[in-house]
């Protein structure tokens, strides 16, 4: 699913070359109308108060193979004069704009009635923070799909225009992707059989009361110790050894808790795995990752005990990402594959010690494909300390799990990177009520990354004063939200470095499904003929066709 929209930021400024109009806007001097800003392409969009954009653009669409075409010019229409799609009020929308120049491509390579399209629009007066938003999700296309791009250029001609008429003046747009992106293989393909659970935020008496460092909430509606055993046991191992799992369900919590149990922590491994709707109103209803682990000290009973009235047991799985919904009903499906923290291993034993070992933290904005990171993490250069180091190709994952800003000391006086400054409440009240509400929490971050580059700057002017912004990863899509705060996890005393912390996805060969394969995965391909050797049981020009005679 990509997301994108375009967001004309107005021009306020107290240059005294800008043109002034009684009602208190200005047009640009006539030096920026000349040269507009350079504009990302591609980008998602906010709309800012009446400085809004009309015109044309379009859209190139990349196939599985990598092939790329471009629409028909698609309307932009005219937000502030006539707009006939605020949801708000009930109206029209205008994807069947895009829906129909994405279908109208040639060769019918995206085919005809597969493309989903919503459109979410808000505008709620002077500063109100606003958007337009495309969310399009192409249902005839399998396979890793490289994200669309946006373009309102007819070679440099600008194609969109602000309310003033100025072309490509205040334009910028992001595209991103939401929940599982598409793929050649599923590495989360073991379904928890005889499980199936609910994600509830933390507050109002539920569990737990308030938000905490790396939960949000926690999996609910596990009604019994045979279920709560079946979803350990799916579960299983998290850090790639077998050796220390734990109790008869032989699994990893995924937690750290010290000698005095005084209180307990995410640990280095903690587990991701994939929730599945039990019913669709949809076939293309996405499916979501989280990031769980398992608590060691509470159960459900030690909060309320219920959920919807009927009992829960066993211990709380703790959902360090922020649930989605609050009523759909999930199937849990697990992996063999391993999450790690990427961490500064000071004594090299490849395993996070929660207590005394720094993580590496990452710097993004919303709609970049870059992450700046607070120490070297590829592997051809990195220290041997960082512990897993990056490279190109590898997955990496960037949760919003309430991650800690500062660094705190526990009851017993241990003192942990990052333990302090989280959220312990849902919304901010003190925010505005805007389009994107007063949320705490950013609800999509659930998805992966492929890392495409990963190298080191020199130093900027930054980098010393104000932030580490040397180290540098390029990942193959747009990031989803944006963590731009400079904070001090460490307790150095220097607010110099993010907060978010990365987690290396390492896929097993084991527990995968191959969705996209030659002669469907039920055959081999004759490279000389062409045509597929098909296993018993099965023919046709992809092996697709079930038939009992050919057993």
């Amino acid at each position: 699913t990509a997301y994108y929209s375009a967001d004309p930021r107005p021009y306020h400024s107290a240059d005294p070359r800008a043109v002034a109009y009684p009602d208190g806007r200005s047009d640009p001097p006539a030096d920026a109308r000349a040269k507009p800003p350079p504009t990302p392409v591609p980008t998602v969009a906010r709309l800012f108060n009446e400085g809004t954009l009309s015109g044309t653009y379009s859209l190139k669409f990349y196939d599985v193979f990598g092939e790329d075409y471009t629409t028909s010019p698609i309307l932009y229409e005219d937000y502030t004069n006539e707009h006939t799609n605020n949801v708000i009020k009930g109206r029209v929308d205008s994807c069947g704009w895009i829906v129909a120049a994405l279908e109208a491509l040639p060769d019918s390579v995206v085919p005809a009635n597969s493309v989903a399209c919503s459109e979410t629009n808000y505008g709620r007066g002077y500063a109100a923070e606003c958007g337009n938003v495309y969310s399009l999700t192409f249902t005839g296309n399998p396979g890793a799909l490289k994200e669309l791009e946006l373009d309102y250029y007819d070679g440099g001609r600008p194609t969109l225009f602000n309310k003033w008429g100025y072309a490509g003046v205040n334009v910028s747009s992001m595209v991103y992707t939401k929940g599982v992106p598409g793929a050649e293989v599923d590495y989360f393909a073991t379904k928890c059989e005889g499980v199936k659970v609910k994600t509830k935020f933390a507050g109002d008496q539920q569990v737990p009361y308030n938000p905490s460092a790396n939960i949000w909430g926690a999996l609910r509606d596990i009604d019994s110790t045979t279920e709560y055993s079946q979803l350990a046991k799916c579960l299983g191992d998290s850090d790639g050894s077998v050796d220390n799992n734990v109790d008869t369900t032989d699994w990893d919590y995924g937690s750290y808790l010290p000698a005095d149990r005084s209180y307990e922590k995410m640990g280095g491994n903690p587990h991701i795995v994939k929730l599945v709707p039990t019913t669709m109103t949809d076939y293309y209803a996405p499916a979501y990752y989280h990031l769980v682990w398992g608590s060691q000290l509470e159960t459900y009973n030690n909060y309320t005990g219920t959920y919807e009235g009927n009992p829960e047991y066993g211990k709380v799985f703790w959902l360090a990402s922020p649930p989605v919904s609050e009523t759909d009903e999930y199937h849990v499906y697990a992996t063999d594959g391993v999450a790690e923290i990427v961490f500064y291993d000071t004594d090299s034993d490849h395993t996070l010690d929660v207590v005394g070992e720094p993580r590496v933290t990452a710097t993004f904005s919303q709609g970049s494909k870059v992450i700046y990171t607070s120490y070297d993490t590829a592997c051809e250069s990195a220290s041997s300390f960082i512990h897993p180091c990056l490279d190109k190709g590898d997955m990496i994952f960037l949760f919003d799990s309430n991650w800690g800003r500062i660094s705190s000391s526990e009851a017993n006086n241990d003192t942990i990177f990052g333990s302090g400054g989280y959220h312990t409440v849902l919304t901010d009240v003190d925010k505005a009520n805007n389009a994107w509400k007063y949320n705490n929490y950013e609800t999509f971050t659930n998805t992966y990354y492929t890392i495409t580059k990963i190298y080191k700057e020199d130093p900027t002017a930054n980098t010393f004063s104000v932030g580490e912004d040397r180290f540098r990863i390029v990942v193959d899509k747009g990031i989803n939200w944006g963590a731009t705060n400079y904070t001090d996890p460490d307790g150095d005393g220097l607010s110099n470095t993010g907060y978010v912390q990365i987690i290396k996805f390492s896929p097993a060969t084991t527990g995968n499904y191959q969705f996209v394969s030659e002669c469907s995965n039920r055959g081999v391909c004759d490279s000389d003929s062409g045509v597929c050797d098909c296993n018993a049981g099965w023919e046709g020009g992809a092996c697709t066709v079930q038939n009992a005679l050919a057993m």
